[in-house]
């Protein structure tokens, strides 16, 4: 696992860099034209951006950490509004973090494709809970938007059969959002 979060990091800094690149490219040429504002605003909406990268530093546990930093890329290039925040104290999961990250990489991986091609929208909370948020985007037909639903709550049902590490619950909170709780299980030693 952590040969391929390491793989999955370059490239995240690789995307991460290039994009920030061409950000100070467009900040330049609104300059070069006389048009400070749209460069203020352009370089305002990239350190927007990177704050959520950099809340991602508060998580101490390098693979979750890793992990999290290259789905968020992946996501916030394509998604505009995904958030991954993080809440109270993180220190109840400091003992898991190969479990919770190998989990997590189980539940949200699927879901990547959805995400990215925006039919899925996702956001994260990290907290003494962990909270995913998930949502169809309701520009398709209501009946698409349903099945794409039923399909993915279907799919997380069955993955949290089989978990042991954590406690899971999954709610419809309305007709197009799933609300996915983790809580560490209470280890009985």
């Amino acid at each position: 696992m952590e040969r391929v979060l390491l793989a999955r990091m370059l490239e995240s800094h690789k995307v991460l860099r290039h994009d920030i690149m061409n950000c100070f490219q467009v900040i330049l040429g609104y300059l070069q034209i006389k048009q400070p504002e749209k460069a203020r605003k352009c370089a305002l909406n990239t350190a927007e951006a990177m704050q959520g990268f950099g809340q991602l530093s508060k998580i101490n546990q390098p693979l979750l950490q890793a992990f999290l930093t290259c789905w968020n890329t992946q996501v916030y290039l394509k998604q505009e509004g995904f958030a991954i925040a993080i809440e109270d104290d993180w220190q109840p999961w400091d003992d898991c973090d190969p479990e919770l990250t190998i989990y997590l990489n189980e539940l949200l991986h699927p879901l990547l494709e959805d995400v990215l091609c925006e039919r899925l929208v996702c956001r994260i909370l990290l907290s003494r809970e962990i909270v995913v948020l998930l949502a169809v985007k309701s520009e398709n037909s209501e009946e698409d938007s349903q099945e794409t639903l039923t399909k993915k709550t279907e799919y997380i049902h069955k993955l949290n059969r089989s978990e042991e590490d954590f406690v899971v619950s999954v709610t419809r909170e309305e007709s197009e959002n799933v609300k996915i709780i983790i809580q560490k299980t209470k280890n009985p030693q």
